[in-house]
């Protein structure tokens, strides 16, 4: 999963050993994973909202179809000779 793989960037390595390097690289493994609104939690958030979006889509099509066949019986029981 998506949210999986960003866990997987906590670790940096290959930034040197300098501590601007450790330092960069700690501030790249907070934006991954576990630092402010980090990017397994923004994946997190955006998969919560596309799961409501597709619950009210489909709340969306049964109703639809519903009244597309309540409209469909009703049109059959006119009588076109009248």
């Amino acid at each position: 999963m998506l949210q999986d793989r960003a866990k997987d960037l906590a670790r940096i390595d290959g930034l040197g050993h300098l501590p601007s390097g450790i330092a960069l690289a700690r501030k790249f493994e907070q934006k991954a994973s576990g630092g402010d609104y980090a990017l397994d939690q923004a994946l997190g958030d955006h998969i919560a909202t596309v799961e409501q979006m597709q619950a009210v889509f489909e709340k969306i099509a049964a109703r639809f179809g519903a009244a597309e066949q309540g409209n469909a019986q009703a049109l059959s029981g006119i009588d076109p000779g009248q």
